[in-house]
C-alpha cells in the first residue's frame, strides 16, 4: 500500500523514475524480509521498512534538485552512483538517507540500514539488521541482471555478506528462490 502511494505521489511529470526507485525498493524489502527470517528473526517489520527505505535518499536528491540528479546514471552499480553522487552533491543518498529518517525519529533498526547499506563494515549498531539489508539490496539491484558471464561476481560479491550472516551457500540458493518467488507475486499484484 505504501509502495503504491509513493509511487502515485511521485508520478507527477517526474524526471526521476519513481517507478522503477520504488519497485527496486519493494524488491529490497521483500528480500530483506526473507534474509531475516533464514538468518532466525521471529519479527521482520523493521528490517522490511529499512529494505523499503534504503535508498531514499535518491528521493531526496530528486526532489531538491532533480535537474542535478539526472547527471547520476541510475543504471550503474551502487559504488558507481555513490561516486557520481558524491561528486556532484559532496554526499551520496546512503548519508542523506540517514538525515531524513533520523531526523523523522525512526529506530535506529531501521536508522541504521539505510546509512550503511553500502558501507556494512562501517556500521557500530544494528549489524546484522544492515548487512542484512546490505545483501537485499545488493540482490535486488541485481535482481533480473544475473547470467552466466556475471553470475559470479554477483556470488563473489554476496561472500562477505553471507560470512557475516552465518549463511551457507544452500541458504544462500534458498533465499534466491524464495525472494524471486516473492518479488514475481508482488508485481503481479501491482
Amino acid at each position: 500500500v505504501l509502495s503504491s502511494a509513493v509511487i502515485d505521489y511521485f508520478s507527477r511529470d517526474a524526471v526521476f523514475d519513481y517507478k522503477i526507485f520504488w519497485k527496486r525498493s519493494m524488491r529490497c524489502a521483500i528480500t530483506s524480509r526473507i534474509i531475516a527470517l533464514k538468518c532466525g528473526m521471529k519479527s521482520c517489520g523493521g528490517v522490511f521498512t529499512a529494505g523499503l527505505l534504503h535508498d531514499i535518499g535518491k528521493v531526496v536528491f530528486a526532489e531538491i534538485a532533480p535537474e542535478r540528479y539526472l547527471e547520476v546514471n541510475q543504471d550503474r552499480q551502487d559504488n558507481e552512483i555513490i561516486e557520481q553522487e558524491n561528486q556532484i552533491f559532496g554526499m551520496a543518498h546512503p548519508e542523506v538517507g540517514f538525515m531524513l529518517v533520523d531526523n523523522w525519529g525512526l529506530p535506529n533498526e531501521i536508522i541504521q540500514p539505510v546509512r550503511f547499506h553500502h558501507a556494512f563494515g562501517d556500521a557500530q549498531e544494528c549489524t546484522d539488521l544492515v548487512a542484512i539489508v546490505a545483501l537485499g539490496s545488493l540482490m535486488a539491484s541485481t535482481y533480473g541482471k544475473i547470467n552466466k558471464d556475471n553470475v559470479q561476481d554477483f556470488a563473489n560479491a554476496c561472500q562477505e555478506l553471507l560470512k557475516t550472516l552465518n549463511l551457507s551457500e544452500k541458504e544462500f540458493v534458498a533465499i534466491l528462490g524464495e525472494s524471486s518467488k516473492a518479488i514475481k507475486e508482488d508485481s503481479e499484484v501491482h
